[in-house]
């Protein structure tokens, strides 16, 4: 299930996807503030059983300007052919 934005407890959600990729979000005090961006920024999630398990948040620049600010999905959920 895809759901967004999201509220602000589903940020300790996606902290725990973001602590499962620690090649690419290890500098603790960044990954405190891609946390915070989820509670503030646009953020949609896709859950299995309930839980986070890949979320992504979004940036605006210009009205017509947007960027993916984290794309992140925990490796257990990843399926490759």
């Amino acid at each position: 299930m895809i759901e967004g934005p999201v509220a602000d407890d589903v940020s300790a959600q996606c902290e725990l996807v973001l602590r499962s990729l620690p090649g690419w979000f290890g500098v603790e005090a960044s990954l405190l503030q891609y946390v915070r961006d989820t509670a503030t920024l646009p953020t949609f999630v896709a859950r299995d059983a309930g839980d986070v398990i890949a979320f992504v948040t979004l940036r605006e620049h210009f009205a017509d300007a947007w960027e993916y600010s984290r794309i992140c999905g925990d490796p257990g959920f990843r399926y490759f052919s």
